[in-house]
């Protein structure tokens, strides 16, 4: 809401009433619904008056303020203008005294003039006063003693000062010095408010309109590298007098600029606007923005190309022109792979290290890994320079070594394992000198790139480029391979040095191949270890510390005959097309191992095959046939030792094709010998034999095949019967000969085993097969009987069973799996059909009824002949059940049947309608099953 400033006794004008309920009513609009209220306690008349203008000129003069106002009033009868309030006085005014009059304010109150307006009307006041400034927050000043008006307008004017104007109430302040003396003048415009501070200071500094005057202090810090020297320059700029927006540097000769940032700053202007290095000029120009009164710095970065080291080069340095001093600090810093030789300076006075910059050596560091400050000096004159010259460090490559030399007559391998330590510089390659006679198998390293290999005159030099500069320490696994050796004397082991090493030292380890004893011979610059203590715990090892880089080692060799013993089993199974002979030679090798192997097969074997671990071919020696026996060369991929299994399988001839024996023997001739069958053919079996071992030893088995059968002749002394269960588990791999007919031991390798063949026609199979016959019978008092047959039988192909009954007795009916059939007469056979099943090994059972005279009276006795039924199969388990009244009393029997018991048995109560219907419920309760069954094996 609107708030008017209200006093006692005054009244609002009538034309000021309108803006006010306008106020009211808009206030009321804008909170929606709200409650206005408006206390006005006083009159209208009581509102203060307030002049349209006042306009004043005020000049200070030492410790005193004259001022004249010039003041227009709009005013009404009645009304009271306050003019000048203390502590100023009043000079002189004027005003038209007809419609105006000057009075004091009551007692009590602040004194002050004011004007009471006699008629209404519009009215011009002039008046003079003056009054003494004082001090407010360290400023001189006053307090604007007049009213203030609708229009404030002052113009200020301070003799023989030189100063700021201060006025914190004013909307605008124009301050200028006059040309004459040094006043300071100010015209103000102030807003319709009492008691405005008007103050002046002694006037601040303008930079900017001051002469630049500046000092420059700068620490430059020259790096010498391979191919360039980096310099690092901190310029620190002390303004004195104005402001400085560019600096221009002088740099020394052969330096390139290649950076300015702001020190203050990491990789960003800053304060830097522009630079621009002019190399014809030598000069570099660096725009500020904005302009730097207060002290600022810079860091300058530049290269001075150079050659490889090691260098010599003079290094100048960057100056500030139009500096009213300068002076500078100059450091020399290596990296840990440069040394520095010598520092020729001119002009320069050398400073403990201690002084010169830090801030601009550690920033350095972070590019230069291992920077050190090596010397520092002081100038005072910018033409001042250094000759620098710098090496290259040679890196320190020490290497511990672990190397195993693996020896065999087949390949060598030397397998080293480096610990390469390379400290103060860092390397790109390492090389090593190829030894002679061996080739490189794999290189590999955390830090290798790629290797080369470089002949030469003398030797081969294999090359690892590294990934970079490379320090620390660094893993590295090489594997040279070369051919076998022979047993000789004076071998010398093969050499791995690393050229760039500065010592290298290690381990030997030299590992025999099974078979090879080694002795050292003449060494040089190493010392023998015990195996043993290293953890090494094969024999024929010999371990060695190597003690210098030059070392050198001979070895004795010799060679080591092997001892092989062989475990044998050898199976010939005898059938009627061909004979099969299939046999595990166990070796048990020491010594040293084996790259091939020898057996002896017979001449006439075909289809030899070969099987074990490592073989790589097998193949017959050309001419090497001795007693009927081939031998055969079989080819390792690899030496064996200890234990090997190895397995042989071929073929030869059947007996029954005469004239071609097995075994490479020849059929015997003329009659058998004692003991023989006669039209048995003899024939002669040989064994097979491992060649070139101590020991042979084994068991052979014989088993004949299908319709042969075997007889044997005199037994060599070779042989021993023994038994299968003799026979080792280990030999029996792979050989399935329990259906062995005999068991031989072997005494010796060579044998000859004369077997006699004979071969039996085939038996003719059966179309089915019956499990059990049941046989009851009833015999009535007069010789009748009524007999229930019932089979267990496997149909198998059989679809028809033939049964022939006895003389005169009469077929009833008969069951198939308890279901009725038709069967049919064929002659004096009947023919009973048989189900097919799904199942061909489950038996069915098939029943049937007949009826037979079977009773012949003589004298009080009757003679019972039971005959049974005649089938088409061979029977098994009969059983014949005969029921006779009480009064019949069994004598004596015969028969081809055996009698198992005998004895009375009470009649069961008489069938009646429930006894029937739980039987047939029982009988379709299986037939259900049954049922069942067959629809699951259907869905199956």
């Amino acid at each position: 809401l609107w708030q008017l400033p209200m006093r006692p006794k005054e009244t609002i004008p009538p034309e000021a009433t309108a803006p006010i309920v306008v106020s009211l009513i808009l206030g009321a609009l804008i909170v929606g619904y709200g409650n206005v209220q408006a206390a006005i306690k006083p009159a209208a008349r009581d509102v203060a008056p307030i002049a349209e203008s006042v306009r004043q000129q005020i000049r200070v003069e030492e410790k005193f303020a004259f001022a004249s106002a010039k003041i227009r009033w709009s005013a009404s009868k009645g009304q009271r203008l306050p003019i000048l309030s203390a502590p100023a006085v009043l000079t002189r005014i004027s005003f038209p005294t007809n419609g105006l009059r000057l009075i004091e304010a009551p007692s009590g109150m602040v004194r002050r003039h004011e004007l009471l307006a006699l008629q209404d009307g519009a009215f011009e006041v002039e008046l003079d006063y003056q009054l003494q400034p004082g001090q407010r927050s360290g400023e001189s000043g006053f307090t604007l003693p007049t009213q203030s008006g609708l229009v404030n307008e002052l113009t200020l004017t301070l003799v023989n000062l030189d100063v700021d104007v201060i006025a914190p109430s004013a909307v605008s302040m124009e301050a200028s010095s006059s040309a004459v003396a040094s006043n300071t003048v100010a015209k103000l415009i102030l807003p319709p408010v009492s008691d405005a501070w008007i103050g002046w200071k002694p006037r601040s500094r303008d930079t900017k309109r001051e002469k630049a005057v500046f000092y420059a202090e700068i620490a430059q810090l020259y790096i010498p590298s391979a191919g360039v020297i980096e310099g690092q320059h901190l310029a620190q700029i002390r303004p004195a007098h104005g402001e400085l927006s560019e600096l221009i540097f002088s740099v020394p000769t052969n330096a390139t600029i290649t950076d300015v940032i702001d020190a203050t700053t990491t990789n960003r202007p800053g304060m830097i606007s522009l630079w621009r290095f002019d190399p014809d000029s030598r000069q570099l120009r660096v725009t500020l923005k904005p302009a730097q009164a207060r002290p600022f710095s810079l860091v300058i970065r530049s290269q001075t190309a150079v050659g490889p080291l090691p260098i010599q080069q003079r290094v100048g340095l960057i100056s500030l022109t139009n500096a009213a001093g300068e002076i500078g600090m100059l450091g020399i810093a290596t990296g840990s792979d440069v040394q520095l030789d010598t520092v020729t300076p001119d002009n320069l006075t050398a400073i403990n290290l201690e002084d010169f910059q830090s801030w601009l050596l550690n920033r350095a560091q972070a590019q230069f890994p291992g920077l050190t400050l090596r010397r520092a000096f002081r100038y005072a004159d910018a033409g001042a320079g250094a000759v620098i010259a710098a090496s290259a460090v040679e890196p320190d490559v020490r290497v511990e070594s672990q190397q195993t030399l693996s020896l065999g007559e087949d390949r060598t391998l030397l397998a080293a394992t480096l610990a390469v330590e390379i400290t103060r510089a860092g390397i790109f390659r390492l090389s090593f000198a190829l030894p002679n006679g061996l080739d490189v198998e794999s290189i590999s390293g955390a830090a290798l790139s790629h290797w080369t290999e470089l002949k030469t005159d003398t030797n081969r030099i294999i090359t690892l480029h590294l990934r970079g500069k490379t320090e620390g320490a660094q893993p590295l696994s090489i594997s040279l391979a070369g051919p076998g050796v022979k047993a000789t004397n004076g071998w010398a082991v093969p050499r791995l040095l690393l050229r760039e090493a500065n010592k290298q030292r290690g381990q030997l380890v030299i590992v025999p191949e099974q078979g090879m004893r080694l002795q050292a011979g003449a060494r040089d610059g190493l010392t023998q270890l015990d195996p043993q203590k290293s953890g090494i715990r094969q024999k024929g090892v010999l371990a060695f510390r190597l003690l210098q880089d030059q070392w050198t080692l001979a070895l004795d060799m010799e060679q080591v005959d092997p001892w092989v013993q062989v475990q044998s089993l050898q199976h010939v199974a005898m059938g009627e097309a061909q004979i099969k002979v299939t046999a595990n030679l166990q070796y048990q090798i020491e010594n040293t191992g084996l790259k091939a192997l020898r057996v002896l097969v017979p001449t006439n074997a075909e289809g030899v095959q070969f099987r074990g671990e490592q073989v790589a071919d097998f193949l017959p020696r050309v001419g090497a046939i001795t007693n009927g026996l081939q031998e055969w060369e079989i080819k390792l991929h690899r030496r064996v030792i200890g234990a090997y299994l190895l397995q042989v399988t071929y073929q030869m001839p059947s007996a029954s094709a005469p004239g071609v024996p097995p075994g490479g023997g020849t059929p015997v001739p003329g009659t058998p010998p004692p003991g023989g069958t006669p039209g048995a053919l003899a024939l002669v079996l040989r064994g097979i034999e491992a060649a070139g071992v101590n020991l042979q030893r084994g068991y052979v088995t014989v088993e004949s095949v299908g319709r042969l059968q075997l007889e044997l002749g005199a037994l060599p002394s070779a042989l021993q019967l023994s038994e299968w269960q003799s026979v080792p588990r280990l030999l029996r791999q792979d050989l399935q000969t329990t259906a062995a007919n005999v068991t031989f031991r072997l005494v010796e390798p060579a044998f000859q085993l004369t077997v006699k063949v004979r071969r039996h026609e085939a038996a003719k199979l059966l179309p089915a097969r019956v499990n059990h016959v049941l046989l009851k019978s009833v015999v009535s008092d007069d010789g009748m009987m009524l007999t229930h047959a019932r089979l267990d039988l496997v149909p198998g192909d059989k679809r028809l069973l033939h049964l022939t009954l006895p003389a005169k007795a009469k077929f009833w009916f008969a069951f198939v799996n308890q279901n009725g059939v038709a069967p049919w007469l064929e002659q004096d056979r009947i023919l009973i059909p048989l189900e097919q099943q799904s199942k061909p090994d489950e038996a069915i059972a098939v029943e049937f009824f007949y009826s037979s005279d079977v009773g012949t009276a003589r004298s009080r006795k009757l003679d019972l002949q039971l005959l049974g039924p005649k089938f088409d199969l061979p029977l098994e388990d009969i059983t014949w059940q005969v029921f006779l009244n009480d009064k019949w009393v069994l004598k004596d029997w015969k028969g081809t049947l055996q009698l198992s018991e005998g004895r009375t048995t009470g009649w069961g109560s008489s069938g009646d309608l429930n006894s029937y219907l739980q039987q047939e419920a029982a009988v379709r309760s299986e037939k259900t099953k049954v049922a069942e069954q067959q629809l699951q094996l259907g869905n199956n």
